[in-house]
């Protein structure tokens, strides 16, 4: 169950997804400003709460029942399209399968 920043989060991204360009952490600090607080902050993306916070609600929102997949990157965020969405779930199959498979040998020594 999302929460109501979190819902606000992904109405933004919905929204702009028509333009399927990477919104940076910046412009949904910007555009959300109630939400993701950054201009008092005097800190990098690492030790930022306001990315730290989009971050944690882009990984409920995905790990929620919300119908559409968030890509993410060195760019920002945006909405998958469907060809991605399937990529994406294909490169995180293959990833956990690999860990799986070496989490396995391991056990077995």
């Amino acid at each position: 169950m999302l929460n109501q920043r979190q819902k606000r989060l992904y109405k933004f991204l919905i929204d702009k997804s028509t333009t399927n360009e990477f919104i940076s952490k910046e412009e949904i600090c910007t555009n959300l400003q109630e939400l993701y607080r950054r201009n008092e902050e005097k800190t990098n993306e690492h030790n930022s709460t306001a990315f730290g916070l989009i971050r944690r609600d882009i990984r409920a929102i995905n790990s929620s029942d919300a119908c559409k997949i968030i890509l993410s990157n060195h760019q920002g965020y945006k909405i998958a399209t469907e060809m991605e969405a399937i990529d994406f779930i294909e490169r995180r199959f293959k990833r956990d399968l690999k860990s799986l498979k070496i989490n396995w040998n391991l056990r077995r020594k």
